[in-house]
């Protein structure tokens, strides 16, 4: 838009984002010296199936701030223990963090064997704590998500039904309009709109359920105006047929 404008090339800009980056690392490094520091980890699988780890670090610094950065975001060749342990490891190492009060993981089984290699490795560090005895910190969200799940299972045909409802809408903008004039119609004074939830957050299945209940008679007309609604509930996306049918009042 403005002619005179020199564009920079990308070597430019990789080179001025290296020289940010190496800048705010050594920042880091001095407010990580002599830090005792808890850490948390966790790792996930991308759809192209590259596996990654993310190593978060806490601590309290001398004016009583709890601070949080990420020291290390990287690939890993899999989710086994050990590796996790070796990776969390040789990052410490790399930033010279020797003071590590606990680290706090979800409550996968594999997190138990990186726990064990990391209290194996540090065991002789000066500043070992508590001969690591308090390092294993279980994610009480994981817990929690765990728990909530598991008390969804008995009414998991109505939250099907109503998953499957909610993904009919959302799963494309012709249907979120029908719908959303729907809610017009029938006078529905919600602002927001309905939400598909993640299966492995509990939360995020408390708002699809929560913005769903209040569009129950909108989901009832769809039944009236749309032939295709109902025909969704008769087979999946591979082609498998879906027995639960539509969401009712009760459900």
């Amino acid at each position: 838009m403005q002619p005179r404008f020199d564009v920079p090339s990308r070597l430019m800009i990789w080179r001025d984002c290296l020289k940010i980056y190496l800048v705010e690392k050594e920042k880091l490094n001095k407010a990580l010296k002599n830090q005792s520091l808890c850490l948390t980890t966790d790792t996930w699988t991308l759809i192209q199936i590259i596996n990654y780890m993310c190593l978060t670090a806490y601590w309290i610094d001398e004016d009583w701030n709890l601070n949080k950065r990420i020291l290390n975001f990287c690939q890993v060749s899999n989710h086994k223990g050990e590796i996790i342990g070796q990776t969390i490891e040789s990052c410490l190492l790399e930033w010279r963090i020797d003071k590590i009060l606990t680290v706090t993981v979800d409550n996968a089984s594999s997190n138990n064997l990186t726990i064990k290699y990391m209290k194996r490795v540090t065991i002789g560090w000066a500043t070992n704590i508590l001969s690591n005895d308090f390092m294993h910190v279980r994610c009480c969200a994981h817990i929690v998500n765990l728990i909530l799940c598991a008390g969804l299972k008995d009414i998991d045909d109505s939250m099907v039904k109503i998953r499957n409802a909610v993904s009919f809408v959302r799963s494309s903008p012709s249907r979120q309009l029908v719908f959303n004039q729907c809610a017009e119609r029938l006078k529905i004074r919600s602002k927001k709109y309905v939400c598909l939830d993640v299966a492995t957050r509990w939360n995020s299945t408390y708002m699809m359920l929560d913005e769903a209940v209040k569009f129950d008679v909108v989901f009832m007309r769809l039944e009236e105006i749309n032939p295709r609604y109902l025909s969704y509930f008769e087979v999946d996306s591979k082609g498998k047929q879906k027995n639960l049918g539509p969401p009712t009042l009760e459900d």
